[in-house]
């Protein structure tokens, strides 16, 4: 790896943590949500239509 090593103080590592907990966060939040928006785009009309075939009848 061509990766300086830096030295840090406690609290500049704390921060530099934080900020990399926050986004790694922020990271899957939107991926479970893009996720969660493909799934009832893709798998709730089909369902919807199919509940919809049996209770009316056609």
């Amino acid at each position: 790896m061509n990766q300086t090593d830096t030295l840090l103080t406690y609290d500049q590592w704390c921060q530099l943590f934080k900020k990399h907990l926050k986004k790694t966060i922020k990271h899957n939040v939107y991926r479970f949500l893009y996720g969660a928006a493909l799934f009832l785009i893709l798998a709730v009309p089909p369902i919807a239509m199919i509940i919809h075939w049996i209770i009316v009848g056609y």
